[in-house]
């Protein structure tokens, strides 16, 4: 058994986030695996998806975003209105929408880069439209999983990189579509 020697709040993020990484390493490439199963529940887990956002991803942590729902189908991040949110206009900022969007179709590419090991992910170009004011919390839907899947399985078979073009879309409490993001995600695989 190995002997862990907490000191402090740091230390113990410190373990929480090294177990979580060990958790996404060891996942296998299939959805229904167990490794997967462990780390979308992590990923659901709010004390943990927080503590990834404050150590890697500051400004969504600042946002408030948190996991509204993982699937093999979907991804939903919620996005609070809220003060840090909010533009002087007393609507959603539109960088705080881009911000929640990126992270549902970063978490469809996520899920399959982290299971698959040694391949880098990147946005490579992005595209918003704005159909209404955003002046509630809103949930960004990501319904293209299985093409992430794909996107790096084809890295993978291919060892070159690939691009896709996922889809996200904000919806307000009322379940009106009020923004809608592409983002083009590049992924391959690392050399050496």
């Amino acid at each position: 058994m190995t002997n862990i020697r907490l000191v402090g709040r740091a230390n113990f993020a410190s373990f929480l986030w090294m177990y979580y990484l060990e958790v996404m390493n060891h996942a296998s490439f299939d959805f229904d695996s167990p490794g997967t199963k462990k780390l979308v529940n992590r990923l659901r887990n709010p004390l943990l998806f927080k503590l990834y956002c404050l150590n890697k991803l500051p400004m969504a942590w600042f946002a408030g975003l948190a996991v509204e729902g993982i699937s093999p189908e979907e991804i939903k991040i919620k996005l609070p209105y809220r003060w840090s949110t909010k533009n002087p206009f007393r609507s959603v900022y539109f960088a705080a929408q881009t911000a929640a969007a990126e992270m549902s179709t970063g978490l469809a590419v996520l899920l399959p880069v982290q299971h698959a090991g040694n391949i880098s992910m990147l946005v490579t170009n992005t595209e918003a439209n704005f159909m209404r004011k955003a002046t509630s919390d809103l949930v960004f839907v990501c319904t293209e999983v299985p093409k992430a899947w794909k996107l790096v399985e084809k890295a993978i078979d291919t060892n070159a990189g690939q691009k896709a073009l996922l889809r996200s879309e904000g919806i307000d409490k009322e379940g009106n579509v009020v923004s809608e993001f592409f983002f083009e995600w590049s992924v391959k695989v690392k050399s050496g």
